[in-house]
């Protein structure tokens, strides 16, 4: 049987979303203020007690470049 609260809980995360930024003359640079981004990470928690833990996590943050001006070649 496995245990109900673990004291070690590894995990993986994924995601997606939206960034929006104010028009401060960086659109020469990014071509837009609104961003897409894609997430992923890995991680390890450590439970201290009922109500503490230590967590250790390793993220990805990816932000897509083809609206720039000049592309990056990845």
């Amino acid at each position: 049987m496995q245990n109900p609260n673990p004291k070690w809980l590894p995990y993986i995360q994924i995601g997606g979303g939206g960034l929006y930024h104010a028009n401060t003359g960086a659109q020469d640079v990014l071509g837009s203020n609104i961003e897409a981004m894609l997430i992923g990470g890995l991680g390890l928690r450590y439970h201290l007690n009922e109500k503490w833990a230590v967590t250790e996590e390793l993220t990805y943050r990816h932000i897509p470049t083809q609206a720039r001006r000049k592309p990056t070649a990845g």
